[in-house]
């Protein structure tokens, strides 16, 4: 859910859930975790070119895995993530191409290997399909610690994204 409080300036809560992958020697786990975040984002148009800036704070609650397997306890971990992102309009606001940015970092270990977590880098393009859908086509560059094996991942992502937004709000 979310307000809008004007054009340039909202604020977002929601939950998700994940099923997250572990290997453990040869045997993968699917760790469950739940995710309580809220956000403020806000926007600044100069011309064709959309600024957007996001700073969301998720409450991260991880299944712990203990002798190999898959506990009913859950590690919590406060993270921070700060999203900057242009997209530059091509043709009757109907098509935009994508560049962003995104840190993530655990506050809570601002002395630890477990602090930073992960960085992603975005290209992309929009489709803009009607007044409240669009179509996204991205690439993603992430680079994610893993501190629990010292690996940091690099991983080359192609993603799809279907945007529905819903106003639930009459006009008067």
């Amino acid at each position: 859910g979310g307000y809008a409080f004007n054009n340039r300036v909202s604020v977002t809560a929601g939950l998700a859930f994940f099923k997250n992958a572990q290997y453990v020697g040869k045997d993968l786990l699917l760790k469950n975790e739940w995710r309580p975040w809220q956000e403020l984002s806000s926007q600044l148009l100069l011309h064709k070119i959309n600024f957007t800036q996001r700073l969301r704070s998720e409450q991260r609650f991880l299944q712990v895995v203990k002798n190999n397997e898959l506990t009913k306890n859950y590690q919590y971990i406060f993270r921070l993530r700060y999203k900057f992102e242009f997209q530059f309009t091509l043709k009757a606001d109907n098509i935009k191409l994508l560049a962003a940015n995104e840190v993530m970092v655990n506050p809570g270990y601002i002395h630890s290997s477990l602090f930073f977590d992960q960085n992603r880098t975005f290209a992309g393009i929009n489709f803009r399909l009607n007044s409240t859908s669009a179509l996204q086509c991205q690439y993603v560059k992430i680079f994610q610690w893993h501190s629990n094996t010292s690996v940091m991942d690099n991983q080359n992502v192609v993603r799809v994204n279907f945007v529905q937004q819903f106003n639930y709000l009459k006009k008067g």
